[in-house]
C-alpha cells in the first residue's frame, strides 16, 4: 500500500486499537501483537501504548522545542529541562530506527 509517511517513516497518525490490533484511521492494519506466553490483558495493554507512539513522538518533538527555547530558569529548573531534553532525544532517536547515544532512564 503506498501512503504519505512522516519524517520517521511510520505510518501516519491517528492510530487506534481493537483488542490486540493497532490500526491507522486512515490506512488499516499496522500490526497485530500475538505472542506466546504473554496474557491477552498485556497484549492489549502493549498495543495501546503501540497505538499512543505517534502522539508520544510528535510530544517530544513539541518538548524539545519548548526546553530548548526556555530562558527562564533556575540551575534546579535546568536540571529538569536537560533531563526532559536527554529523554524526549533519546526517543525520538529510537522512533527514527537510530540507536541512542545514551541510555534512557525509566522511572
Amino acid at each position: 500500500m503506498t501512503k504519505t509517511t512522516t519524517a520517521s517513516a511510520h505510518t501516519p497518525a491517528p492510530w487506534m486499537v481493537s483488542g490486540t490490533e493497532i490500526q491507522s484511521v486512515k490506512y488499516g492494519r499496522v500490526a497485530h501483537l500475538q505472542i506466546a506466553g504473554y496474557e491477552e490483558k498485556e497484549l492489549e495493554a502493549n498495543a495501546r501504548l503501540i497505538a499512543a507512539a505517534p502522539e508520544l513522538l510528535a510530544a517530544c518533538r513539541i518538548a524539545m522545542k519548548c526546553a530548548w527555547h526556555s530562558t527562564n530558569y533556575d540551575e534546579g529548573e535546568r536540571t529538569k529541562e536537560e533531563e526532559v531534553l536527554k529523554v524526549c532525544e533519546a526517543a525520538i532517536t529510537k522512533a527514527d530506527g537510530r540507536v541512542p547515544p545514551f541510555p534512557i532512564s525509566y522511572r
